[in-house]
């Protein structure tokens, strides 16, 4: 017993010792807290002068006190019904004062609580010793207690503080076997758990229904983001913090809530983050250890997806080239492109179209973000046209549709704007074709409308060969060049006149009014005189706006000039 009862054991005489070695012994076979705890309570009602037992959990944090087991207090419900305000409780002074409180008689006592004595009166107890166990977290007090006036000697209350000792070390061991016992259950559960998984990734599951059932079986939610703080799902929450360098789990706060953010390596590669908020209460260690093997289980995921992805993506291209490849008369390749297209599930209209959306990369070198944006880009546009080839070309989208499936992709265009948050796509529709071997015409028309946009800066995201009529025969970005000398050729001696723009704007508000001269003159801003001041003005540069078969040269050379600026 070295160590477990007082200095003081020469004061206890012969029955105690025998009864404080008996619990002792007791106490310390049993690991279970709850049991353990009960059995403490019962022993020592039946071997010490105490017949009214009882062990009080203090809760600081909820303000209130319970019986986590008690013997012989006779108006004693149950935990969940028994719970007490510390306001009215004199367990607290005990375990702040660290030592045993000695109270011989509740009803001779003047500074007790309010109710402490009427309770004492209804529990059947008028004596007791309440003696703070030491170093256990919550606090905890053992109460002895007899029904009638005690004077208690001072063996008595060595004999109080060395149960508490006792008391303390087995409940701090029984603590330590509940949470080695939990962890142990936990790490079970976390085994069963990513075997689950495993089998899903074998069974080539999706990420997204793989992160369901882990979001599932969590209890919390998950969700992913890339270097590029793209989310998937697209779901609210916090993001991971910016330009975050390690490979370590990091928590952070986040509102009411915290944040844990867990790396997804594989290799030297790191394909993003895996996130979760705490929903109910704060991680615990084998929380992050369940996420952390999560992240495991998608890097392998995600590494097995871009494999299959690249693969089918370098398929889908070269279909998609070769498609637009043949000729009308190319029958036997016909056949055999035909073929590798049910082999990857695609039809191929034989009325059909090419559609491309093309985003400006905003580099001349095109670099990997970028790719694997484009990438991203194309398996979501694929999910909108099942059945449909969906191909990465330099540095656009193409797909081949038939005539009407444009508008389905116009209606979702601007989701793709999640992915390109700088640069805004544009839907370019070629022409309609009655052959699939016809399909190369229609990729020039589109790519064709793509660049005209582009020159002419357009506003607007989507937009159809036959829509724009003469500019696609006039603004031929393969003749800017010619464009530019035509232009300056008309507007040259206005310009080189106009250091300030005045005239300029003016020639080109007017042609934008349709030559109305009261509506251009409130644009400017300027009086209808000073109007037709600036109009003689600009006739005298050469530049002849009353003539009707010299304003389509004089317009298409405002459009060249307002692209070039």
């Amino acid at each position: 017993m070295d160590g477990l009862i007082t200095d003081h054991i020469e004061l206890l005489n012969e029955q105690q010792v025998r009864n404080l070695l008996k619990i002792s012994n007791i106490v310390n076979s049993n690991f279970d807290l709850t049991s353990m705890l009960q059995t403490i309570v019962d022993t020592i009602s039946e071997n010490s002068i105490w017949p009214i037992v009882g062990i009080v959990i203090i809760d600081e944090e909820k303000h209130e006190e319970w019986f986590a087991a008690q013997r012989g207090f006779k108006i004693y419900n149950s935990i969940e019904e028994d719970r007490w305000s510390l306001d009215i409780c004199i367990s607290p002074q005990a375990v702040r004062s660290g030592k045993a409180i000695v109270i011989e008689d509740f009803f001779q006592v003047d500074d007790l609580p309010p109710g402490v004595r009427d309770y004492c009166i209804e529990s059947g107890y008028r004596s007791a010793v309440l003696v703070p166990l030491k170093e256990t977290y919550p606090s905890t007090v053992l109460w002895l207690c007899t029904p009638d006036v005690t004077q208690h000697t001072q063996s008595d209350i060595v004999f109080a503080e060395s149960l508490s000792n006792q008391v303390a070390i087995a409940y701090r061991n029984a603590q330590l076997y509940e949470k080695s016992r939990s962890q142990a259950a936990e790490l079970a559960k976390i085994h069963d758990t990513m075997g689950q998984l495993l089998n899903m990734v074998v069974e080539r599951d999706t990420s997204e229904k793989i992160r369901n059932a882990a979001a599932q079986m969590f209890k919390n939610p998950i969700w992913f983001e890339d270097h590029y703080g793209n989310r998937i799902p697209n779901i609210g929450g916090p993001s991971a913090p910016d330009k975050l360098e390690t490979t370590l789990p990091i928590k952070y706060p986040y509102k009411d809530h915290n944040v844990l953010a867990i790396p997804i390596v594989s290799g030297s590669e790191q394909f993003g983050w895996l996130l979760s908020l705490d929903s109910h209460e704060d991680f615990k260690e084998s929380d992050i250890s369940f996420l952390r093997q999560l992240a495991l289980i998608f890097s392998m995921v995600f590494l097995k997806e871009r494999v299959f992805h690249e693969v089918e993506s370098q398929v889908r291209m070269d279909l998609f080239s070769s498609l637009v490849s043949i000729t009308e008369k190319d029958t036997q390749n016909s056949i055999k492109l035909n073929q590798r297209a049910t082999a990857l599930r695609v039809e191929i209209p034989q009325r059909g179209r090419v559609a491309i959306v093309g985003v400006d990369s905003g580099n001349s070198v095109i670099d990997f973000s970028f790719q694997d944006k484009l990438a991203r880009a194309a398996t979501t546009i694929a999910r909108w046209l099942p059945n449909r080839l969906v191909a990465i070309q330099d540095q656009y989208i193409a797909m081949l549709i038939s005539p009407g499936e444009e508008n389905k992709i116009a209606k979702r265009l601007t989701e793709l704007n999640f992915f390109f948050s700088t640069s805004q796509p544009i839907l370019a529709v070629g022409e309609i074709v009655e052959s699939k071997n016809l399909y190369g015409v229609s990729l020039t028309s589109a790519l064709k409308v793509l660049n005209v946009v582009r020159y002419l800066n357009l506003k607007g995201m989507v937009f159809k060969s036959e829509d724009l009529g003469i500019y696609s025969i006039l603004f031929d970005p393969g003749k800017q060049g010619e464009l530019e000398s035509f232009s300056r050729k008309v507007l040259g001696q206005l310009l080189s006149n106009d250091p300030q723009g005045i005239y300029w704007e003016t020639l080109k508000t007017f042609f934008e009014e349709n030559f109305h001269l009261e509506s251009t003159a409130k644009i400017l801003n300027i009086h209808i005189s000073t109007l037709r001041y600036r109009l003689d003005k600009i006739q005298s540069f050469g530049i002849d706006w009353k003539k009707s078969d010299t304003r389509l040269e004089i317009h298409i050379a405002i459009v060249v000039e307002k692209w070039r600026r």
